[in-house]
């Protein structure tokens, strides 16, 4: 577990390094995919200073929120959205949404959102290529 303290301190040095290259002004946020980590092993990464997790699976998001609800954790969704898993991801009440992939699911998003009176930030995946 002093591993993930260590990386975590060694990542976030790291990122102030090359962000002092660039500009002395620029906010970096760091978000931690934390699909393949334990609840006990998120709060130690919490304890030292990470705030924002990702996950890739709606299930594993809701049981992590549920088992880490007294921590002000801020929440994102990575990965493929499914539209059965819409409901549940909107009663998740994430931060962001990364990777809105197409036009129908966005729409489908959009209107049960409208339904349940909530707002969600997404990134959207553009092919702007036609790949």
């Amino acid at each position: 577990m002093e591993s993930i303290d260590k990386n975590i301190k060694n990542i976030i040095k790291n990122i102030e390094f090359a962000r002092k290259q660039v500009s002395d002004y620029q906010i970096i946020k760091l978000v931690a995919v934390s699909k393949y980590y334990t609840s006990s092993e998120i709060k130690i990464a919490f304890n030292t200073g990470q705030r924002a997790f990702a996950e890739s699976r709606v299930q594993d998001l809701k049981q992590k929120q549920k088992e880490l609800i007294d921590l002000p954790i801020q929440w994102h969704f990575i990965g493929n959205l499914q539209t059965n898993k819409i409901n549940a991801l909107i009663d998740a009440d994430i931060y962001l949404l990364h990777s809105l992939s197409s036009m129908k699911l966005a729409c489908e998003l959009n209107n049960r959102l409208s339904i349940k009176n909530k707002k969600l930030n997404v990134l959207l995946q553009v092919n702007h290529t036609n790949e």
